[in-house]
């Protein structure tokens, strides 16, 4: 990182050398001409010192607007949540049994006719109170009416044994702040804040 005050400081080091040569020379005016030479050099140095600073200060400015605007498209890029098709392409095995169980009622409406001839016993009372028993043939010739509904359930296990081939593209939401990428995007940010203020010490 340049320091704003580096090269001025060398500048006025270079100054004092030339200075303490000046001293030197009224000892010897042999080498005043070097002298000479020596002091223009420090002069040339000074002037372009004061050249490369004014030039780095006014690129400080715009390049710390541009550093603010990439801070706040990194602020924007770690909130984003972006969309991914992600292909599923496999093989579903489905192992399972299915349990079956239903009541059905069926009506039954039908007439049963009944054209039979009985045969029984039947008691009669006979004199002096004692009862005689009479086999008889008793002829029944009727239709019985039949209308009802009789409940039928059917309780059943099937088992199923299935191959199901899966062949789709799953769109899935992705949020960077769930990926490495926010970390990255971090310390970008925090980089950005030293570069910043590296700049801000050359526009003083």
């Amino acid at each position: 990182m340049i320091n704003r005050y580096a090269v001025p400081v060398m500048a006025v080091a270079v100054v004092g050398m030339a200075i303490w040569v000046s001293v030197l020379s009224g000892q010897t005016a042999a080498q005043s001409d070097r002298i000479d030479q020596l002091e223009s050099g420090v002069a040339f140095l000074a002037g372009e010192s004061a050249l490369i600073q004014d030039g780095i200060g006014s690129i400080a400015s715009p390049a710390r607007e541009f550093i603010a605007e990439l801070d706040v498209r990194l602020v924007d890029l770690e909130t984003t949540t972006f969309s991914v098709d992600v292909n599923v392409n496999e093989t579903l095995p489905v192992r399972t049994s299915i349990d079956f169980e239903r009541t059905i009622d069926i009506p039954i409406v039908t007439e049963i006719p009944i054209n039979e001839v009985i045969d029984t016993t039947i008691t009669i009372d006979g004199p002096l109170g004692v009862e005689i028993p009479l086999d008889v043939s008793v002829p029944v010739d009727v239709i019985v009416p039949i209308d009802l509904v009789i409940p039928f359930t059917i309780s059943e296990s099937f088992p199923v044994a299935v191959d199901i081939p899966i062949d789709i593209d799953v769109p899935i939401d992705v949020s960077l702040v769930d990926t490495p990428l926010a970390d990255l995007a971090g310390e970008l940010r925090a980089a950005l804040v030293e570069i910043d203020q590296a700049f801000a010490q050359l526009e003083r």
